[in-house]
């Protein structure tokens, strides 16, 4: 069929390989897509793993949605993210330097505020201090101004959940007495 393959030799749209930001896109995407995050040492690996093998895409999202399927990470998923929930509203009603809580999903902020309701001058950098007392009770985190961003792995557990809680917990309550 000569006519067939001409006609397909001039629509033939060669694809290279993709880079590894790409890749990195095609494993992140989906999962913050449904609030979650996957921990970028595992990204990584998984890039470095995929390095120079021709059809690795399809084998990573096979190998991915096999250890989603085995661990019930999706399934569990909107337990933990009420686990979350409740317990960050908990928080909210014992602190009155908690302002408010955001939630997507995992990915919570926990603003804080003065009593008043007025945000705390720039220079206090309350957040930023808060989240170096978090970090002696345990709690890895990060503030954007004086909002504290909670992003946990999909992965997390729900003592995990617990944990990183109790640790921010304690972090405020060290936060009053002072």
């Amino acid at each position: 069929y000569p006519e067939l393959r001409r006609l397909m030799s001039h629509q033939l749209q060669l694809v290279g390989a993709m880079e590894a930001n790409d890749l990195a896109k095609a494993i992140t995407l989906p999962a913050l897509e449904v609030g979650a995050e996957i921990d970028p040492a595992l990204v990584s690996r998984i890039i470095n793993d995929m390095k120079g093998e021709p059809g690795a895409l399809p084998l990573m999202s096979f190998a991915l949605r096999d250890l989603f399927e085995k661990e019930k990470t999706l399934e569990l998923l909107p337990e933990k993210v009420e686990l979350i929930k409740v317990s960050l509203a908990i928080i909210a009603e014992k602190y009155e330097i908690v302002y408010e809580v955001r939630q997507c999903g995992l990915v919570a902020g926990v603003e804080l505020r003065q009593p008043c309701g007025q945000p705390f001058p720039r220079g206090y950098r309350v957040g930023e201090k808060l989240c170096l007392i978090a970090r002696e009770h345990g709690l890895l985190t990060r503030a954007i101004q004086d909002t504290i961003v909670i992003m946990p792995p999909l992965s997390i557990e729900r003592e995990e959940i617990r944990t990183m809680i109790a640790s921010l917990d304690a972090a405020l309550k060290h936060w009053k007495r002072e």
